[in-house]
């Protein structure tokens, strides 16, 4: 892989790419595949130059919380958007702490209204945690 790979899709790579651990983080796994998976289609044993105490330690998860007002000023905005379900997507949202992908990919087969503590079924979810 070289930093020309990237350039017809105007990435930058190399010492002056401005990226985060999480994407060194990707660019290492690919690589370290790369040479794994070469060693076993060609029988022989090579040394993984991509060892795990190279790769950079990644940031804990966002901690963005509302401030005052916030949430009322948000709800507001909505109510004034042409997609009527908007607001309560907000509140479902804001309720469950759930990501836009789970909840583009919320059914009614998996919402549980009437269990003993309502909730719902994500059979997976970002962090592989249900």
């Amino acid at each position: 892989m070289l930093d020309e790979d990237g350039a017809e899709y105007g990435d930058v790579c190399g010492p002056d790419a401005e990226c985060g651990p999480q994407t060194v983080v990707h660019r290492l796994n690919v690589l370290s595949q790369l040479y794994k998976r070469w060693a076993l289609n060609h029988d022989v044993t090579v040394t993984n130059p991509v060892i795990e105490g190279v790769r950079p330690s990644l940031p804990s998860g966002r901690g963005r919380r509302l401030k005052d007002g916030e949430e009322e000023r948000l709800l507001a905005a909505a109510a004034k958007s042409s997609r009527p379900w908007l607001p309560a997507a907000i509140i479902i949202a804001l309720e469950t702490c759930m990501r836009q992908a789970e909840l583009s990919g919320l059914t009614w087969g998996r919402t549980k209204l009437n269990a003993e503590f309502p909730h719902v079924d994500l059979p997976k979810t970002k962090n592989d945690r249900p």
